[in-house]
């Protein structure tokens, strides 16, 4: 949920974590340089070389893990990267699937097939270690395929396979959101083959495990959602009729209505305007919202219930903070700006090579008052490059284009400004980084960072090192 304290998965309760920066390998808080192949990820949150490539990598650890946890009770979560542009992956997996007229892009059917490989070697290791019986394990995916269908406004193209839903990922269709949910416990009595028919939701998840394995939680902790034990164990048949709301934001400020689905077992009501009857229009094909206007009524009065709870925190940030005993230096990053300007600041590092970077600022709670040293770059320490100069191509890599040669920029002048306090300094054509020192107050605060060339352009700030003195 995010690179800083608080967000980081250690701060959350995982006792080892393996992890890139960012929301994919090669994004702007990844560490410098990665791209999928031989990478540096954070071990703890310390940076560690890794051999191989990304997704292997992921299981190898968890597969370590597993043994040397498997004489006690213990929880394994492998998020992996792939797939997920940039679709680079072992050359073998992308000749699976070339020259095939049926297949897009062979690369993102290579992730794929590399990620069943190693569930395969997972399966595997739990049945020799003698697991496999007593082990909850459960596949799942986070959305809608993003790459393998095609959409324009007069026709749906199918390019690949979506299981005949509507839209992709992103989309409150049922392409963008819905995803398999497999799981299995022979031990537990799991029916193998067994289908739910009942819509479900990932809050679900979190309770249906606890229930499945006994767990209590405090009694203070309130749940959106359910524990599926019944339906998976059971026949399901008193199981209530819920309503469930997806949405997609991707804004600076909550949007009411944007982008969402309202659903029930039947019933999905799509930019509450389309209504469609799953039972007999999975495909979302024919628009309804005409035929039952008692359906549309109850299916808003639950979008409106579900908005008040939700947007009641709407205009707070979730600050990261500085000055907590739990990280020495904090390290802040563009892609984790607010912005100020139209469109998305430098998310990826071709961005920032390229120096497409809008403005915008960071929201902070500082935790202790002191003096803090505040220290700008344009490009990450491991970088180790001059402000105004330039970072090498990357290296070649299978399944895409290796990272561009950095632009340069001649700046001539830094700045930041954090609450009432404005700062700038000189950037000289050797300068590494600029620093600055100044006292910071107990509170929230917003930090905003810039440069300037000698044109006089203005770019945002690109990477910020905060540490308390």
């Amino acid at each position: 949920l995010g690179d800083n304290y608080p967000f980081r998965p250690q701060d959350n309760g995982f006792e080892e974590v393996l992890v890139h920066g960012g929301g994919g390998v090669g994004q702007t808080p990844d560490y410098w340089n990665n791209d999928y192949f031989d990478d540096t990820y954070f071990h703890n949150g310390k940076p560690e070389k890794h051999e191989g490539y990304c997704t292997d990598v992921w299981f190898k650890e968890a597969s370590r893990y597993i043994e040397e946890h498997q004489d006690e009770p213990f929880f394994c979560y492998i998020a992996t990267n792939a797939p997920h542009s940039p679709y680079h992956v072992p050359q073998q997996y992308i000749d699976m699937y070339a020259n095939n007229p049926e297949i897009p892009n062979p690369n993102f059917f290579g992730m794929i097939s590399n990620i069943d490989d190693n569930i395969g070697l997972l399966e595997a290791q739990l049945e020799a270690l003698g697991l496999r019986e007593n082990t909850i394990l459960v596949f799942m995916t986070d959305n809608g395929t993003a790459a393998g269908v095609n959409l324009d406004s007069e026709a749906f193209l199918q390019k690949g396979f979506n299981a005949g839903m509507r839209g992709k990922k992103g989309s409150p269709y049922e392409g963008g959101h819905r995803v398999p949910f497999f799981i299995r416990w022979p031990a537990g009595d799991i029916p193998a083959g067994k289908k739910v028919d009942k819509i479900t939701a990932y809050t679900d998840v979190l309770p249906t495990l606890m229930d499945l394995c006994q767990l209590s939680s405090d009694a203070s902790t309130q749940f959106d959602s359910n524990s599926l034990k019944k339906l998976i164990l059971e026949d399901g048949e008193d199981w209530p009729e819920r309503t469930l709301i997806t949405d997609t934001q991707r804004e600076e400020h909550l949007q009411k209505g944007k982008d969402a689905s309202v659903m029930t077992d039947r019933w999905r009501l799509v930019f509450d305007k389309e209504l469609y009857d799953m039972e007999n229009d999975p495909g979302q094909t024919q628009n309804v919202i005409g035929q039952y206007p008692g359906v549309v009524s109850k299916l808003r009065a639950d979008y409106a219930s579900w908005w008040n709870e939700v947007s009641q925190d709407a205009d707070e940030y979730a600050r990261i903070i500085v000055g907590s005993d739990e990280v020495d230096t904090v390290t802040l990053t563009c892609h984790d700006f607010h912005p100020t300007q139209e469109g998305y600041p430098a998310w990826n590092q071709e961005m920032i090579r390229n120096a497409q970077n809008n403005q915008g600022f960071w929201a902070l709670r500082v935790t202790k008052a002191g003096k803090y040293h505040i220290e700008l770059r344009r490009w990450p320490k491991e970088a180790a490059t001059p402000i105004s100069g330039s970072v090498p191509q990357g290296d070649d890599v299978s399944g895409g284009e290796a990272y561009s040669v950095g632009k340069e920029l001649p700046f001539a002048e830094a700045g930041i400004q954090i609450g009432e306090q404005e700062m700038g300094t000189a950037v000289a054509a050797d300068d590494s980084s600029v620093s600055f020192e100044l006292s910071l107050p107990e509170g929230n605060t917003d930090l905003l960072t810039w440069y300037k060339d000698k044109a006089g352009n203005t770019y945002g700030g690109f990477y910020v090192y905060i540490t308390k003195l």
